[in-house]
C-alpha cells in the first residue's frame, strides 16, 4: 500500500509543480509599439517615457485566458527597464503566473547600412500560486537586431533562458518579427516563434503569427494577431489583443524648409 501511495505522489508532483494546463511560462514580452507579437525590437522608449498597458491571451487547445499587465520605462534614449504581470484564467481555477522583467540595451544605432542592435537581459520570478508556478527564478540574455528597409522593419532576437529550478531544462527562444507600414496610423505584422521549452521536448513550440496595429489616438496603440502553432498544434491557435499607452508622447522631429524670395 505504501509502495502504491508513493508512486501516486510521483505520478502527481509534475502535475502539481507545472499546473495541469499551463505548459508554458510568458516570461518578459515587448509592449507596442517596441516590438511584434514576442519579438523586440532593438528600439526602446525615449528617456523619461513610460509604455504602459493590458494585453489579453486565448489558448484554444488548453482553453486558458491569459490578462497581463505590461509597463516599460525608458531610463535613457538607449536603455530600458519593464516589468510583466500575467494572470491566468482556466475552466478549474485562476490565479497570479510568474513575473517577468526585464533591462534593454541598445548598444549599436541603426546607420544607413548597418542595423539597430540591442542586448537583453530578463528574469521570471516565482511570484504565482504554486498551480501556475514553476517555483523557478530564471535569468535570460539575449540579443536583438533590428533595421528598416522602406516601410518593412525587420527584428530577429535570440534568447537563452538558464533555468533556476533542477529538473527543468533551460530554454532557447528564436523569433524573427516583420512589420510592414500599410498606411500612416497601420502596420501589418507577420512573426515566426520559435521556443526550446523548459518542460520537454513534446512541448517544444513553432508559431506563425499574423495581425495587425493601430494607431487609434495620440501614442496609444491597439495590436490584434492570431497564431497558428506549426509543429504539434498546441494550442492550435492564439488570439492575442493589446493596448499600450505612451506617455509623454514620442517627440517627432520636424524639419522646417525656408524659402528665400529674390530681394
Amino acid at each position: 500500500m505504501k509502495r502504491l501511495i508513493f508512486l501516486v505522489l510521483i505520478l502527481l508532483i509534475p502535475s502539481i509543480s507545472f499546473g495541469g494546463d499551463i505548459y508554458e511560462v510568458k516570461g518578459y514580452t515587448p509592449i507596442a509599439p517596441y516590438g511584434v507579437f514576442s519579438t523586440f525590437s532593438a528600439k526602446s522608449l525615449q528617456q523619461g517615457q513610460l509604455a504602459i498597458g493590458p494585453s489579453f491571451e486565448l489558448l484554444s487547445e488548453s482553453d486558458l485566458k491569459r490578462l497581463s499587465l505590461q509597463a516599460a520605462y525608458g531610463i535613457k534614449d538607449n536603455i530600458e527597464i519593464g516589468i510583466n504581470i500575467p494572470y491566468v484564467i482556466t475552466d478549474a481555477e485562476e490565479g497570479l503566473e510568474d513575473l517577468g522583467a526585464g533591462i534593454k540595451y541598445r548598444f549599436i544605432d541603426e546607420g544607413r547600412y548597418g542595423p539597430s542592435v540591442a542586448a537583453l537581459f530578463t528574469t521570471t520570478i516565482p511570484s504565482g500560486r504554486h498551480t501556475y508556478s514553476t517555483n523557478s527564478t530564471d535569468v535570460g540574455m539575449g540579443m536583438l537586431i533590428s533595421k528598416r528597409v522602406g516601410p518593412f522593419n525587420g527584428n530577429v532576437n535570440l534568447i537563452y533562458t538558464r533555468v533556476g529550478k533542477s529538473g527543468l531544462k533551460n530554454e532557447l527562444l528564436y523569433t524573427i518579427g516583420v512589420e510592414f507600414a500599410a498606411a500612416r496610423n497601420l502596420q501589418l505584422l507577420g512573426e515566426l516563434y520559435g521556443k526550446k521549452s523548459r518542460f520537454s521536448s513534446d512541448n517544444n513550440s513553432l508559431e506563425a503569427r499574423f495581425g495587425y496595429r493601430i494607431l487609434t489616438g495620440n501614442s496609444v496603440y491597439t495590436t490584434i494577431g492570431l497564431g497558428f502553432d506549426l509543429r504539434n498544434k498546441n494550442p492550435e491557435y492564439r488570439a492575442m489583443l493589446s493596448i499600450s499607452f505612451i506617455y509623454p508622447p514620442e517627440k517627432k522631429k520636424v524639419i522646417r524648409i525656408i524659402e528665400e524670395g529674390n530681394r
